[in-house]
């Protein structure tokens, strides 16, 4: 289940005082009563989660001991009979057959242990999570928080009877051995348990240590703090420190067959985003067993607590930043020693795909941080316009794929029958020329609305596609060998099997969210006979070199799973401003607190209300303010935009972190704020006034209205009253007087005063 704070507060247990008045019992108490999973799913809050070593300890307390599989089969095997009885013929018996299968099946799948906590209001989740709840007779305590559940302000709750059991199990050993330590990361770490995963085989780990790399006297947009507390943009020629593998390790290629064998993959995957009790990272396949032997001449390897291990005895190199309480424990031993005590498993978030996509959609994050003309953007959006026409058209090919979606080459036409979602594609699979009539074309236009409206978000079809992000492997190895971490692959190139196949000039770095110009990374392809050898394993994923600053210019990404946007579309590599320096400045870190329950909680309430998503619209908008304010007609105010949009990289940065820190940025208020303008200020105060009252932001672009309903119609409704004014007064459309070339000084008026009250800004941003 998944219940809201606020409909746990109003079932707040009160009692009446003195004066007759019904108040709360003190100390709180909650409870929802008897509350069915049919009434859940009646109001929508029932939520589908992936097994997970939470999961696995709650099935362990209560004495099912099934392993993963075995629990699939079986669900899977209630689900067929659940189909043969619902083609049996009609009868009592029928009924009570399917009500018993069904019965079976809501037993094995729904988790009653469990509840997630969507918190609505923090002051009423501060109580409830201190007091506990109830439903059905069971009482619920806070379990944890993951940084994906902090951004969605949702948190797990269990059974208070399998609380202490759990977080034995969980902690790993460290259960009451931690007095302080930062509280965020501490949720993030233990929240790991409750990832959704693909259950793999426990590997033989040797952890080692990460590196940094020092890159000397790069150009750099740095945000300093001035007297005022106010930020600037100050560039600097300073040597950046990276932690070059963050996030990252490697995995042996008999390891990496056996993992996708566990998850029952058709192909063996050469990146896996594991999940285990402190443990978070990428493993991307490497054989540095062959590597430490036959180039730098040795078996032997030393982890980070000083112990030798022999690299054909080892499948997982894990690194420190993988092994996050790694200094709590003494050695690896202590941790897989606890390990097995508590019953603790390995599991992969995700992995990567068999084949990568030729072709992907874009967002408007990376067109419109582009410097595009008209003739760019046709050239860019051809493709997706070609592929709607040919669709709507009635067009066999296409129609047929936009129908079917994607489907495995090697299908049977009875898989990809038994497949189809409805009996209208099945029809016109059977006999294509159904396309040709006019209502089957009226349906497919139907079905595609939902793309056209993306297209029209700047969700447009590009060739290229969302890879992992890797570092070269190769500097890993040998710094974990006691070498240099000498790397393979040199500044500002990356190394990627999926483009040497296009042996592309140049390829556009992207990642999400993207806020500043500077974030489009221009980098070209590299390769030779030495990393063909070594990288053989990884058919997927960009490779990125060790002596540069992408992963700065990436908005501070790691290696962890990020995945990036790589293509080689000559429109973005023409329009990337590439003499923009990435941006960087002063990190915060969180204070070391102690270890309580109440604490914990507190830190909850730092990081909820995350406003990642309000902060890059704020961005969005900027760059729709900008041609309003042509750089050579008003300089300051462009500079002014321009700076405005480099701050917000580190807002929407530090906004971020707030989620692993618990600290929050501070938002100018002048950039949201209009300054009250009084008609005895002076002319030059006036003036003042009026240009910083001209950069606040407060509209959103015009396509925007694609996605939020609110404001398609607050514009509708804007642009329906101004285009009766002007039939009215001009005897034409808003558009044709919008359009027409010659206008007298009312009509001009007119239209000023239609965008000034605009709920959006329509300009070619």
């Amino acid at each position: 289940m998944k219940i809201s704070t606020s409909k746990i507060w109003r079932k707040m247990k009160k009692e009446k005082n003195e004066e007759g008045k019904r108040v709360p019992v003190q100390p709180y108490e909650f409870n929802l009563g008897d509350y069915s999973y049919d009434e859940a799913y009646e109001n929508q809050e029932i939520v589908a989660i992936g097994d997970n070593l939470v999961f696995h300890k709650i099935r362990e307390y209560h004495g099912n001991k099934r392993e993963p599989r075995e629990i699939y089969n079986y669900i899977r095997g209630l689900y067929k009979k659940r189909d043969i009885i619902k083609r049996l013929k009609n009868s009592d018996e029928t009924k009570e057959k399917l009500l018993n299968v069904l019965d079976n099946i809501q037993n094995e799948i729904f988790v009653k242990d469990i509840i997630n906590v969507k918190v609505s209001n923090k002051n009423h989740y501060k109580e409830i999570a201190l007091s506990g709840f109830m439903v059905n007779g069971i009482k619920y305590k806070r379990l944890c928080c993951g940084s994906g559940q902090m951004r969605r302000n949702t948190v797990t709750f269990v059974n208070e009877d399998l609380y202490d059991y759990l977080m034995n199990s969980l902690m790993c050993g460290l259960n009451g051995r931690l007095e302080s330590m930062t509280l965020a990361k501490l949720s993030a770490y233990f929240a790991l348990a409750f990832s959704s995963v693909l259950w793999v085989r426990t590997p033989r780990v040797c952890v080692i240590h990460d590196f940094d790399t020092v890159i000397p006297k790069q150009k750099i947009d740095f945000i300093k703090k001035n007297e005022d507390g106010s930020k600037d943009v100050e560039e600097r020629i300073m040597d950046i420190t990276l932690t070059s593998n963050d996030g990252e390790g490697l995995i042996s290629p008999t390891a990496a067959e056996w993992f996708s064998q566990d998850m029952g993959l058709s192909y063996t995957a050469c990146q896996f985003v594991v999940r285990s009790s402190f443990v978070k990272g990428c493993l991307l396949t490497f054989d540095f067993a062959s590597y430490a032997k036959e180039v730098c001449g040795t078996s032997k390897i030393i982890d980070i607590y000083g112990e030798i291990h022999n690299v054909d005895e080892i499948d997982v190199l894990l690194t420190e930043s993988q092994f996050k309480m790694h200094k709590y424990y003494e050695n690896w031993k202590e941790y897989t020693d606890f390990q097995t005590e508590y019953n603790l498993k390995w599991g992969v978030a995700r992995y990567n795909k068999e084949k990568d996509d030729e072709y992907s959609l874009l967002n408007y994050q990376y067109i419109q941080n582009n410097n595009l003309t008209d003739e760019d953007l046709d050239e860019l959006i051809k493709p997706t316009i070609d592929w709607i026409k040919s669709i709507c058209n009635g067009d066999k090919i296409y129609s047929l794929l936009y129908a079917l979606g994607v489907k495995n080459e090697d299908d049977t036409f009875e898989n990809v029958m038994e497949s189809c979602g409805s009996l209208f594609t099945k029809a016109i699979v059977q006999n294509s020329n159904m396309l040709e009539d006019g209502y089957v074309k009226k349906k497919l236009y139907e079905s595609i609305k939902e793309s056209i409206r993306q297209a029209k978000l700047g969700r447009c079809w590009c060739r290229g596609g969302y890879q992992f992000m890797l570092s070269d492997p190769v500097p890993l190895v040998r710094n974990a060998l006691g070498l240099d971490a000498t790397g393979l692959i040199p500044a500002n190139t990356v190394y990627s099997a999926f483009w040497n196949r296009y042996n592309p000039s140049e390829l556009d770095l992207c990642r999400s969210p993207m806020v500043d110009r500077h974030e489009h990374n221009v980098v070209k392809l590299v390769r030779n006979s030495e990393m063909d050898k070594w990288y053989k394993y990884l058919y997927s994923g960009i490779i990125y070199s060790i002596y540069d600053t992408s992963t700065i210019r990436h908005s501070d990404s790691d290696f962890d799973g990020d995945i990036v946007f790589s293509t080689d579309n000559f429109q973005l590599r023409k329009g990337a401003y590439r003499d923009n320096y990435p941006i960087t400045y002063d990190k915060e870190k969180a204070k070391d607190k102690n270890v309580t329950y109440e604490n914990i909680v507190a830190c909850d309430l730092d990081g909820f209300d995350t406003l990642v998503g309000q902060i890059t619209n704020n961005s969005t908008s900027i760059n729709a303010m900008l041609p309003n304010f042509p750089e050579d007609k008003y300089p300051e105010q462009h500079e002014e935009l321009i700076k405005r949009l480099k701050l917000l990289r580190e807002i929407i940065g530090a906004e971020i972190d707030k989620i692993k820190l618990g600290v929050s940025p501070e938002f100018p208020k002048e950039w949201i704020e209009r300054e009250h303008i009084d008609p005895s200020d002076s002319d030059i105060e006036k003036a003042r006034k009026y240009k910083r009252n001209s950069l606040v932001i407060c509209k959103k672009p015009y396509f925007m209205i694609y996605l939020y309903d609110t404001l398609n119609k607050s514009y509708q409704n804007h642009f329906k009253q101004f285009d009766l004014d002007c039939r009215n007064k001009y005897e034409m459309s808003l558009l044709d007087l919008k359009y027409s070339k010659k206008k007298t000084d009312g009509q001009i008026k007119f239209l000023k005063k239609f965008k000034y009250f605009s709920p959006i800004l329509d300009t070619p941003c």
